[in-house]
């Protein structure tokens, strides 16, 4: 979930001007507004850029969603998997613990 279309709209940009403006492809916008796909960190960023506004704000999630959803989201934001027991260890400091 996250918020690129609706600020992009907001904002009077088509999808074709926010690839042009943060070098990706339209597909690649396209991709992520609509779910499909989850920007790097480094596509999140020059996306926030072009549209003045915090990474958080692009993933910020207006309604209320489940714990479980929430860290499912998060852990494929930042491409890490889950076990099979859907078993989740915190991460502290880039690392994974037991």
């Amino acid at each position: 979930m996250n918020n690129i279309r609706e600020i992009r709209e907001s904002k009077g940009m088509n999808q074709l001007e926010l690839a042009y403006k943060s070098g990706l492809s339209t597909a690649s916008i396209s991709f992520y507004e609509n779910n499909k796909n989850v920007p790097s960190m480094n596509n999140a960023y020059k996306i926030a850029q072009v549209l003045e506004v915090s990474i958080d704000d692009l993933f910020k999630v207006k309604e209320v969603i489940s714990w479980n959803y929430s860290i499912k989201l998060m852990l494929s934001f930042y491409s890490i998997q889950t076990l099979e027991n859907e078993e989740l260890y915190p991460i502290i400091a880039g690392s994974m613990v037991h």
